[in-house]
């Protein structure tokens, strides 16, 4: 099919130079080409570029043969391009040889395909517009739909971030909260401890005062080692 293609492509191009002969070697090529293939509008296709190399020839007879030879195909593989460029060729052949009741025939089939064609054409357009406006819709919904998880995904992220940081400051308290205690405690020892001697100094204190009375008045002493 590419190969068909290609010769009929390569034929067009000739024919656009006036090089009709290798023009029409490339056409017959990629005729017996798209035969073998059974490809319709291949077929169709160079039937009707031989067509109008010979018109271009003025060999109307033989090009119109071709050209009903291209519509035949044309229709018989629902063509519609291939028709209108039959159709086309066959009017300009009909006004060429004044067979007006032909031309007018070929030119109302040329008119009536070529609107089918833009009409199917402007359907094609509107319904890629359509296919086109649903795609954005669908991609504007989706990035609407992916904001609103990634703005979720912050506020998790925030909590999660705040519940962290609740967490540390109340281990952190904690952690003060449990110094303060042993501090406390270790001020109320102290304390303890400070009072205790206080204690013990009066009791020392005291003692000492005594004794030194005891020694200010021996004979104290002395009348209890008597009455003994």
């Amino acid at each position: 099919l590419d190969l068909a293609i290609s010769l009929g492509n390569l034929g067009e191009i000739y024919l656009a130079t006036n090089n009709h002969k290798l023009a029409l070697q490339y056409f017959n090529r990629g005729l017996e080409t798209s035969k073998s293939i059974n490809d319709l509008e291949g077929i169709a296709g160079n039937n009707n570029n031989i067509g109008k190399l010979l018109f271009a020839e003025k060999k109307y007879k033989e090009a119109s043969q071709f050209g009903l030879n291209g519509l035949a195909t044309a229709r018989k593989g629902k063509v519609k391009l291939e028709i209108k460029t039959a159709a086309q060729l066959l009017y300009e052949i009909s006004c060429a040889t004044h067979n007006q009741s032909d031309a007018l025939m070929y030119y109302q089939l040329y008119i009536s395909t070529r609107d089918s064609i833009v009409s199917n054409e402007s359907q094609r357009a509107l319904i890629r517009q359509e296919m086109q406006l649903n795609f954005e819709k669908q991609k504007a919904l989706d990035l609407a739909e992916t904001e609103k998880q990634n703005e979720l995904a912050t506020e998790r992220d925030k909590e999660k971030n705040y519940v962290t940081m609740l967490d540390a400051q109340q281990q952190k308290y904690s952690i003060l909260e449990d110094h303060t205690k042993k501090v406390e405690w270790a001020l109320k020892k102290e304390k303890v401890k400070n009072k205790f001697k206080s204690i013990a100094n009066f009791f020392r204190n005291k003692t000492n005062s005594f004794q030194k009375k005891i020694l200010a008045f021996p004979w104290l002493v002395g009348t209890e080692k008597s009455d003994n």
